[in-house]
């Protein structure tokens, strides 16, 4: 919320934002925060990320390692 807010400050043409934020794990800190401040900000462990791509990549990953293997 304060990179929000300094973006507030110094950039006034904006209409919003969005984010994400990453980190090892979910406190019930943060799960509060997030009820109060809404659905602008996603929340993705490390683990999250890796698999999000994994799951992109898949079909290319499959592609190159079948073509190494030819």
């Amino acid at each position: 919320m304060r990179y929000v807010v300094l973006c507030e400050q110094y950039h006034t043409d904006h209409s919003g934002f969005d984010a994400i934020l990453v980190g090892q794990k979910k406190s019930d800190a943060l799960d509060r925060t997030l009820r109060v401040v809404g659905s602008r900000i996603k929340v993705k462990t490390y683990t999250d990320l890796i698999d999000d791509t994994e799951r992109r990549y898949k079909n290319y990953l499959e592609a190159l390692s079948a073509q190494a293997t030819a």
